[in-house]
Formats: C-alpha cells, structure tokens, sequence
C-alpha cells in the first residue's frame, strides 16, 4: 500500500462535500463555490492523515470521474443532504452505481448531512427515512463489506470526529486480521500506560513491564517474547516503550511499525503524561501504511 491513503468524497451538487473537506482541514465555515472537477488535499486530522479528493456532484463528473476514483479509493465518503429530497431518486441511483465501482476492501461511510439545521427546519429525512430510501439495511446481507451510516453536519463538524474514527479503524481492522495482530500497548519512561487497544488483554501487563524493565537495564531497544498463546514484540526507548502481541510475529512488520510510531511519539507527544486520543489515528494510519 501506498504511504498515503486515498479516501474518495462523492455525492450530488451542495451535499456539503467540500464543506466537509474544509471541516477535515480545520478550517472556518464559509460558504463554498460548486466544485469544478476535483480538489485534492492532503488531510491531517486527529492524528489520521490520508488525502482526500473531493469530486464534483454535476453529472459530467459522476460518469467519468466517480467510476476512476472510487475504484482506487481505500475509503469512499458518500454525502447526501437531507433536506434535499428532491434529488432522493438521483441520489439513490448514483449510490446504487458507486457500489458496484467500490471494491471490498474498501470501507464504505454514508453521511447523513446537514443536520445542523434540524431546528430551524422541519423538511428533513429523518435517519430512519435515509436507511428505507437508499435500502441501507441490504449491507447486513454483506459482513465483507465494511459499511455503516452516520447523521453529522459537515458545516459545525458535529458527529464528523466519530465518522472518521470509525473509517480508520476498519481499516486497521483489516490490518491486524492479515497479521493477526492482537493488542498494542504503549508505556511511557515510568510504566504508566498510555495506550492499549484491547482492555481484555491488561491481565498480561504486569509481566509485560518486568520485560521492558530488563531490556532497559541491558540496553536493549528490541526483543521477542512467547507468552501463553502470544508472540511479543517489545521496541524499548528511554521515554516510552511500545509492545505488540500477535499470534504470529511479522518481524519486520511490526519493526517497521514500531518506528513510525517512536518517531511521531518523539517528535510530537514527548512527554507522554496521559493517554492520547489521537494516538489511535496515528497507530491505525501507520498500521495501514506500513502493510
């Protein structure tokens, strides 16, 4: 895979595409001019960092744009205004098309948007309207494909954060199935923990952190462990220490991991206090990245 991930955003003429890419920049509202073609911008946001190419909704793009793009994108965003209902059947035509362009290991979000407007406007499709109209309850039939649906507004960023996490985290989900990876812990210089993925594995720390103590003593950065039905790999730096358990160990996978994240760790979040939450977009992009 390729060191930035592509994540496709499609959908009709003012669905709030480009609204939401400038949201995903960190930038104030403003309004927006339709989109001629297709803007493409490099995206970092809470530690998720893909490029996004946003593609115009007007008809000559989604027959010869949409098809080009989606079929190469790792995530496709599909954005529908839910007050527009007068676009439903077009819409609803256009998402049925796309679906056959995704492929399936490809993480399919819908977002429900404009829902910043609820208040002032009683006109909209409710979350229940949006499943029946676009017969989203058809993806349950389809585990492979990793598909679900949130309400958000692209213009406050409400819901988007969530939106996002989820998208990553299939993503990396995909990830640790091929390596059969199991949990990541990340400690900092006084055993305190900073990050883990899977609390069902916690009972393993104690032991875990005798590990770590014994490999600063001896100077040692690296090291591979067998524990019950775990293998362990252990990356040990002065300030933090980062273990991987897995059922099988890639070495140079989870090698290669563990230096992208001491390097972000290094040059952004030292010293590590508290838990990060951005720490999980940093690991599920670098997780995906790296495989």
């Amino acid at each position: 895979m390729s060191d930035i991930l592509n994540i496709v955003l499609l959908g009709l003429e003012n669905a709030g595409k480009t609204t939401l890419l400038n949201t995903l920049k960190g930038e104030q509202f403003r309004d927006t001019s339709t989109t001629i073609g297709i803007n493409v911008d490099l995206i970092n946001y809470n530690g998720y960092k893909f490029q996004a190419i946003d593609v115009g909704g007007q008809r000559v793009f989604r027959d010869t744009l949409w098809p080009q793009y989606t079929k190469l994108a790792s995530g496709v965003i599909f954005i529908f205004d839910i007050f527009d209902k007068g676009k439903l059947s077009e819409a609803k035509k256009w998402f049925d098309e796309i679906q056959t362009w995704v492929t399936k290991k490809a993480v399919f979000l819908f977002l429900a948007n404009k829902i910043d407007l609820k208040e002032e406007r009683k006109d909209f499709m409710s979350l229940d309207d949006v499943i029946k109209s676009f017969n989203l309850e058809r993806f349950s039939l389809y585990p492979e494909q990793s598909f679900r649906i949130f309400e958000v507004s692209a213009k406050t960023g409400e819901n988007v954060d969530v939106a996002i996490k989820w998208l990553f985290e299939k993503l990396s989900e995909q990830v640790r199935k091929q390596t059969n990876l199991s949990f990541i812990f990340v400690h900092n210089s006084d055993f305190e923990l900073i990050y883990v993925n899977s609390e069902k594995v916690k009972v393993l720390e104690k032991l875990l952190l005798k590990h770590v103590s014994q490999l600063r003593k001896n100077n040692m950065k690296t090291s591979f462990l067998n524990v019950d039905e775990y293998k362990l790999f252990f990356y040990v730096e002065p300030q933090f220490s980062i273990i991987f358990g897995a059922k099988n160990i890639y070495k140079q996978f989870f090698l290669n991991v563990a230096l992208e994240i001491a390097n972000e760790l290094k040059t952004n979040h030292l010293p590590l206090t508290e838990y990060k939450p951005e720490l999980d977009g940093i690991i599920s992009r670098i997780l995906i990245k790296e495989k």
